[in-house]
């Protein structure tokens, strides 16, 4: 049986329009899940204008930030998929990976401009824009404020992708894993309920969103809950500890991996403070 995908940013647009959906800690930004819904609807009429149908690929080059779920929500309004980019890897590595996924888009940070634009040029790309959270007039800020949202409505259904991650290549050339909208839907119920994420979740996301970990541990069951986002850019064992231990952000979960955690106890023992499995992080 073909199930459509429902546009839940419209959902939650809808039913918690002032709430806030994700904190941006790096640049003080915040944004509310009117304004979320705002944007991507904004964004997927750019896409669309400038030849993005249903089914083409928009890569996306940057550390943590909102705009991944601008784009996530507009490719999921017009049919598109979302490619995002490991900002770490060198650029015969990215070559590889946009060659064999050939995007119609690039959005890219400013701090990676010297290689998106080689990247845009050796990979035959055709569009791109610059984001630059110092520059209200930066390239995606404009195409966002000449846009006034009325994208036209793509049809898809559970099967239909909205997004391709690529493995690291370990064993070989990285490949294109296919998520699909009814993947992405039940790794949102089926990782909220165990972990009790709920509209009042507070999530900081310190794992990067070109990684699984990122974007699905639980970054997008809590935005398809209605919690909250805080976002940094890279893991900072201590600005992590900070944001945990501070009341103002009221953090109720958070997911990182065990590669992790070396350098977060290491940060535990420069900073002079004592943990205990058992009760946490204590300074003295």
């Amino acid at each position: 049986m073909t199930v459509n995908h429902y546009d839940w940013s419209a959902y939650h647009a809808n039913v918690r329009p002032n709430k806030i959906a994700i904190r941006d800690l790096s640049i003080n930004k915040e944004l509310t899940y009117s304004e979320l819904d705002i944007r991507s609807n904004k964004l997927a009429e750019w896409l669309q204008r400038n030849g993005v149908g249903k089914g083409d690929r928009v890569a996306i080059l940057s550390q943590n930030c909102t705009e991944f779920f601008e784009l996530e929500f507009a490719c999921a309004k017009i049919g598109a998929i979302e490619l995002p980019l490991n900002w770490r890897l060198t650029k015969p590595e990215l070559e590889y990976i946009l060659n064999d996924s050939t995007p119609t888009v690039l959005i890219y940070d400013a701090g990676f401009l010297d290689i998106s634009l080689e990247l845009k040029k050796d990979c035959q790309i055709k569009e791109s824009l610059q984001i630059d959270n110092e520059d209200s007039s930066s390239q995606y800020e404009s195409a966002l404020r000449e846009s006034n949202g009325n994208y036209q409505e793509v049809p898809t259904t559970h099967d239909d992708l909205i997004m391709i991650m690529y493995t690291s290549g370990t064993t070989g050339h990285p490949k294109g894993a296919m998520i699909n909208h009814r993947m992405q839907l039940y790794n949102c119920i089926n990782l909220a309920a165990p972990a009790f994420v709920s509209p009042e979740t507070v999530q900081l996301v310190v794992l990067p969103l070109f990684h699984t970990g990122g974007m699905n541990c639980y970054a997008n069951p809590v935005l398809h809950a209605g919690g909250e986002l805080i976002l940094i850019r890279e893991f900072d064992p201590g600005l992590a500890l900070s944001i945990l231990g501070s009341s103002e952000y009221k953090v109720s979960h958070w997911y990182w991996r065990c590669t992790l955690c070396r350098g977060y106890f290491k940060d535990l023992v420069r900073k002079g403070g004592i943990y205990d499995p058992g009760l946490g992080y204590d300074r003295n």
